[in-house]
Order: C-alpha cells, then sequence, then structure tokens
C-alpha cells in the first residue's frame, strides 16, 4: 500500500474513533497505536525505488559495459584464432 494511501486511511481512522464511544482505556490505547503507526510511517526510509532516469542510465552503462566486454573478447578471439594459423 502506498505511503499517502495509507497516510489517508489514518487520517479517517482517527475521525471515526473520535465518534466511537468506547471506554476511555480502549479509546487511548487505539490512539497510542494509531500514533505508532504515523511514527513509524514517517520514518520509512525512503529512495529504495530508483527512478526512471536512473533506471535508463544504469541500463546505458551496463550496455557500454557490456560493448567493452564483447570487443575485449572479439580481440582476443581473434588473437587466439592467428595464434592457430
Amino acid at each position: 500500500m502506498k505511503q499517502r494511501k495509507f497516510t489517508g486511511i489514518l487520517g479517517i481512522w482517527i475521525i471515526v474513533l473520535a465518534f466511537l464511544g468506547l471506554s476511555s482505556t480502549l479509546h487511548a490505547a487505539l490512539l497510542t497505536i494509531t500514533g505508532l503507526a504515523i511514527a513509524l510511517l514517517s520514518f520509512k526510509p525512503r529512495g529504495m525505488v530508483k527512478s526512471d532516469k536512473e533506471l535508463i542510465e544504469d541500463v546505458e552503462k551496463a550496455h557500454e559495459e557490456f560493448k567493452k566486454f564483447n570487443a575485449k573478447n572479439a580481440d582476443e578471439d581473434e588473437n587466439e584464432t592467428e595464434q592457430e594459423k
């Protein structure tokens, strides 16, 4: 679930919680649990997903390295072929 959607659901939960008419102990416990969920959500590490631009750059870099690798191997194959002759 996305962070913004989860935050919205927690906001609605807090509004509903205010009107449930629960005992003060249960009300306090639910508010505490909700507060912990909000706190954990705010400290959730970001940056785990790369942007499209970063992914494209990574693919381009890997492609360049692959071309260099192929060129190196082609040169080695040519040298071996020449040595066999």
